[in-house]
Order: C-alpha cells, then sequence, then structure tokens
C-alpha cells in the first residue's frame, strides 16, 4: 500500500462529505437567490470555505509536483519526538498556555447591555452571574469549604420553598456535587474572582496537553496540538462558566502526560503523578475519569501481568499498582468521609440521594422515565425540572450519541481537520496493521506513534460511557467535553503525519501552508464573525446563548440590591409557566440574609405560616415571564 493514501482517502472521503452538503446548501439558496450569487450568500461555517481548502490540494499538487515520488525515508525519518531543548518545551508550555488564558480572557470580555434600575448597564461577561443550576451548587460548595465544613444545618422551616436546584437540604443543606470542583475553586471564590479559576485551569490544561502531545510526535506537531487546545472556542467558552469540567481536564492532562511518561521512562514518580491526577478528576467527575482513563488501565494491567512474566523487570509491578492504587484509595475515603457528612451514609452520595429524592427520571441508564417512581417524594416543586426529561430508549441513544459526536467536532475545533487529521491516523494505522502481519514486513515508515490508540481510545470509551443517558448535553455534547484536548492531539498527529507525505509533492513549506490553511478554515469561523458570508461565529452563537439568562440573573441581583425593597423582606417567585432551567430561588445555606427569595406559595395556608417562619419581614411577590416586582404584604 502506498503511503499517499494515507492522505487520499481521508481526502476523497471527506470531500465527498462536504462537496455533499455544499451542493445541498446551493440548491436551498438558489431558489431565493439564482444564478452564481448563491454560493456567496449563508456559507455554512463547517463546510463552504474547508471544501474550498480540499479541493485545492490536488490543483497543487498537478501544478508544483517538485518530485516525482511518494515519500521517502529521508523526509520520514527527519522529525524527533519530545526529546527536545529544555528551551523549546518550556517556550511552549508558556506558549499554550498564554493562548489559553487570552482566548479564556477575549470571551469572558465580552460586552452586554442590560437595563438595571438605575438605567443602561453595559458589562462583561465575566462581571455577570452563572445562568445555570450547577453553577450556583459548585458556588455553594466553595463557600462551604471556605467555611471549614462539609455542610449547613438542615432547612427546617419551608424547606420545599427555599430549595435550589442541585443543592440538597435535607438531611444537611449540601451542594449534590463531588468536592474536587469545589475545591479548586474556592480560593478563586475568596479573592471575588471565581471566573479566573477556571482560566488559569484551561492554561494548565492547554500546557499538559502540549507536554502529552511531546511525547507522541515530532516538536512542531506538538506545538501545533498545544496552541489549538487553548484556541478551541470549546475550551474557551467553558473556561467562562463555572462547572466542574475544566477543573477536571486539568487533572485528567496531567493524568495523560505522567502515563504517557511512564510508558516511555518507567519511573515511579510518573505514576504517582499520573495516580494522583487520576484521583483528582475522580472526585470531580466520577464517570468522566473513568471513561477517559480506561484504556491506560487497560494497557497497564497488559503491562504488569507482561513484567510478572519476566525476570528483567523495568519497574516493580507492585511498586506500580501502589502507585496508582494508594491516590485513588485516599479518593474514595474523601468521598466515603463526604458521603456521611452529608448523607448519614458512607457508602451513599449525596448526588444519589438528590437523584433519588428530587429528579428520579434523571437517573443513569435506559427507559429513565417509565421506570422512574412516582410521584417526588415529599413536594411538587422539582416536577417541572424532573418532567423536562425525556424517555431514553435505543434509537434515542443512537441519536444522543450521532449528536454528542458531531457537536463535539465542531465546538472542539471543526468538522474538517478533525475528520482528515483522525482520519490520516486511522488509515495509517490500518497499513500498519497489514504490514505487520503481511509475511513480507517492511520497516516502519510512519511517524504515527501507537500510544495514539490510547488517546483514540479515551475518545471512544468517554463517548460509549455515556450513551445510557438521556440529555445531550450543554450545546449538544458537555459530558464528553473532556475529549475535546484529544481530538486536537490525535488531529495534529494525523496533521503532521500529511504533511510528511505531501511534502515530497508540495515541498515542506507548501505542505504546511495548505495544512494550517485547513485549520484557519474552521479556526476563523469560530472566532470571527462575518455576516455576508457566515455570520455569527461559534464563540459569538455560545455568548448569545449564555447571555440572556445571565442577563436575566444580572437584573434579579440588581432588583434585591435596589432602594425599592422595604428590607429585611421575602420575595416569592411565581414560577408557574416560567423556564424550569432558569431558577431565581438561591440563598444563603442559613437563610440569614436581609432579602430572602423563595417560591410563591400554593395555598393562602401556606403564605401565612411562611410568614410566622419568617416574622418581620415584608413581602413581595415576583413575577419571572414578565420580570415584575410587586408588593404583596408590610412588615
Amino acid at each position: 500500500m502506498k503511503p499517499g493514501l494515507t492522505v487520499w482517502i481521508p481526502w476523497s472521503a471527506l470531500t465527498a462529505f462536504l462537496g455533499w452538503f455544499e451542493i445541498r446548501r446551493i440548491r436551498s439558496i438558489e431558489v431565493e437567490i439564482p444564478g452564481r450569487a448563491a454560493w456567496l450568500a449563508g456559507w455554512d461555517s463547517e463546510v463552504t470555505l474547508p471544501l474550498f481548502v480540499l479541493l485545492l490540494l490536488p490543483a497543487l499538487c498537478l501544478i508544483i509536483a517538485p518530485y516525482a515520488g511518494w515519500g521517502s525515508s529521508q523526509s520520514r525519518n527527519s522529525v524527533s519526538k519530545s526529546s527536545g531543548s529544555r528551551g523549546f518545551m518550556m517556550i511552549g508550555t508558556l506558549l499554550s498556555a498564554a493562548v489559553s488564558f487570552a482566548a479564556s480572557f477575549a470571551v469572558g470580555n465580552e460586552t452586554m447591555q442590560f437595563e438595571s434600575t438605575t438605567g443602561p448597564r453595559t458589562v462583561h461577561l465575566r462581571d455577570l452571574p452563572p445562568t445555570y443550576h450547577d453553577e450556583f451548587s459548585y458556588l455553594l460548595q466553595a463557600r462551604t469549604f471556605l467555611a471549614g465544613r462539609w455542610s449547613w444545618p438542615a432547612h427546617e422551616k419551608s424547606a420545599d420553598l427555599f430549595h435550589q436546584v442541585h443543592v440538597l437540604d435535607s438531611p444537611a443543606t449540601a451542594s449534590r456535587y463531588f468536592p474536587w470542583t469545589g475545591i479548586w475553586m474556592a480560593p478563586w471564590v475568596a479573592i471575588g474572582h471565581p471566573f479566573l479559576g477556571h482560566w488559569i485551569a484551561g492554561a494548565i490544561t492547554t500546557s499538559f496537553c502540549f507536554l502529552a502531545a511531546a511525547q507522541l510526535m515530532d516538536r512542531r506537531a506538538a506545538f501545533m496540538a498545544g496552541i489549538l487546545v487553548g484556541a478551541s472556542p470549546a475550551m474557551a467558552v467553558f473556561s467562562n462558566m463555572l462547572l466542574a469540567h475544566h477543573p477536571a481536564v486539568m487533572a485528567l492532562s496531567i493524568f495523560l502526560w505522567a502515563f504517557l511518561r511512564l510508558l516511555r521512562d518507567w519511573k515511579i514518580r510518573y505514576a504517582v503523578i499520573s495516580g494522583i491526577g487520576l484521583t483528582l478528576a475522580m472526585l470531580g467527575r466520577p464517570m468522566t475519569a473513568a471513561g477517559f482513563a480506561f484504556p491506560c488501565g487497560l494497557w497497564l494491567v497488559i503491562q504488569v501481568i507482561r513484567e510478572l512474566r519476566t525476570r528483567d523487570q523495568r519497574l516493580s509491578p507492585w511498586k506500580l499498582i501502589a502507585a496508582f492504587a494508594v491516590p485513588l484509595a485516599f479518593g474514595f475515603a474523601t468521598l466515603a468521609v463526604q458521603n456521611h457528612a452529608i448523607t448519614g451514609s458512607w457508602l451513599k452520595s449525596a448526588y444519589q440521594l438528590y437523584t433519588d429524592t428530587w429528579t428520579p427520571r434523571h437517573r443513569y441508564g435506559f427507559h429513565n422515565v417509565s421506570n422512574s417512581p412516582l410521584p417526588l417524594s415529599s413536594s411538587n416543586v422539582m416536577r417541572p425540572y424532573d418532567e423536562w426529561a425525556s424517555e431514553l430508549t435505543v434509537p434515542v441513544a443512537l441519536h444522543n450519541t450521532w449528536q454528542r459526536l458531531t457537536a463535539s467536532l465542531m465546538w472542539t475545533l471543526g468538522l474538517a481537520p478533525l475528520l482528515f487529521g483522525c482520519g490520516v491516523v486511522a488509515i495509517t494505522a490500518v497499513i500498519q496493521l497489514f504490514r505487520s502481519t503481511s509475511a513480507d514486513r517492511k520497516p516502519k515508515t510512519s511517524n504515527i506513534d501507537r500510544r495514539l490508540m490510547l488517546v483514540c481510545g479515551g475518545i471512544v470509551s468517554l463517548h460509549l460511557a455515556h450513551i445510557p443517558y438521556w440529555y445531550t448535553g450543554i450545546l449538544d455534547w458537555h459530558y464528553v467535553f473532556e475529549t475535546a484536548p484529544l481530538l486536537i492531539i490525535l488531529m495534529s498527529a494525523g496533521l503532521a503525519e500529511a504533511i510528511v507525505v505531501l511534502t515530497p509533492r508540495l515541498g515542506e513549506r507548501r505542505a504546511a501552508l495548505w495544512t494550517c490553511g485547513l485549520i484557519l478554515s474552521v479556526l476563523i469561523p469560530g472566532w470571527v464573525s462575518a455576516p455576508p458570508l457566515w455570520g455569527r461565529s461559534k464563540i459569538a452563537m455560545a455568548v448569545n446563548t449564555q447571555s440572556m439568562p445571565r442577563v436575566r440573573m444580572a437584573q434579579f441581583e440588581d432588583l434585591k440590591s435596589s432602594n425599592q425593597l422595604d428590607r429585611p423582606c421575602l420575595i416569592l417567585v411565581d414560577e408557574r409557566g416560567a423556564n424550569a432551567q432558569l431558577s431565581f430561588v438561591i440563598n444563603p445555606p442559613m437563610l440569614d440574609s436581609e432579602v430572602l427569595v423563595c417560591r410563591r406559595p400554593e395555598t393562602d395556608q401556606r403564605l401565612e405560616q411562611l410568614k410566622q417562619d419568617f416574622p418581620g419581614r415584608s413581602i413581595y411577590q415576583f413575577d419571572p415571564t414578565g420580570f415584575l416586582l410587586t408588593k404583596v404584604a408590610d412588615r
């Protein structure tokens, strides 16, 4: 099999795939805009420009073609892996981190306007309150840890009316989530800049992704991987959400780098670092950590078995097992302590208790709705949110998986370079397998490292782990967010191989420029809006999606702090017909602030009981649909 097939097979498949979508686009537009002008209107940011770059490749090969053959041993052996100078590694690490931080800051620096009680205001996205229920739960967790405790006393008065989404209020008041995210956020919450912690986590992630890539490919490809992880729209957008993803992916990037160093050097310190990284990730997102690390764990088991069978051992298998087992045991012990402090059981987590009590339809597994216990345990306040969950069947699961995969490719960077780069890796792996099993074995002629199969396996296993869940996720993919850096590392290896294969035809510089053009064809529409061509950028769309609820929360906070309230007071939120994904019921855990927010009681008797439970407070009613605040009763 000729080396050129590693490029032309994925090129042909991808060009045909994108060409089909482009023809459909032009035909749909020709109804309104006849003639050639149809091609210039309404570009698809994932198709039109990348297709042009793809079609440019054969034209360049036919016009330039400085050499006759397809690759030579000299061109293929000209690269070296991570044994580069410390100076280069330091520059790559710092520059990758700088790109990531700058990208996160750029998204956080997006401005928007809203009408406050004192007039129009212009604010940055980073200065707005969060929007998702989960974010407020993580903020509560961080503040709980800052207070030196696992939980707060349970609410005894009208607990159902004050119930905060994703926060337990019985048998204790605490976030439902695992502790690593709150631990990471705590110092940044303490200084009043919680988003800064996620920006720094993104920068650390990008640095270790560069270092991990440097174990698998030549320096230039590793540098490309580090820069692109930092410039990924997904990484920048999610660094401006106070979710568990950035602390978890930071820990997983450390795990990946240390594990690859372990496979190269077989030194116990890398096993320990890898075990610590995996433990921290497990303390943040257990299923994600398991899915991400499963291929590495399988590889490790095989290596340990081989080591036990040989006398000349590179590293004691028992030390290797202990290096992973001890940190993981400490992590499970931490979870057990948290479980007991919140739920009273060493084995039952706050996460599971919350799901069983408040959102049984949101459970993991098929037929989550039909097998859900009804009615909800003690109150109907969470019924609209619980009924938001849809029934998970096999067809729905397959559709969700496809949605997560395509959205993951688009938000990570873009379809074309990721599919092309990963396709090159896949075809190269098949060719290597064919050569290794053929009778006439030929020497290796590819720079694709077999350890990349661990990266590929992590992507696959993480997607497989979330098949039995009904919701696709934020932006249709956030449950598999941690595959983003893995996809970019895999793509970078494939694009580097494509440059090597194309060099005899185009020359190294032209091959590299064409590859950069393919990347820029999706990276530019990801960051830059162009209304005459592809319209709004991905970043602009993501910011717009977040801005409405975050502005609403900012307006509500402005309303709570305004002079029109007679303090102390209670604000009763009328949630009938309101958006179940946007809740204004957020309070300090001890319910001791001057302005408290709760749900509107359904009966006059409950309202009277609420007045007795919280005497001496003015009563206001808030309609979130019309955003109207009216006074119900004086103190």
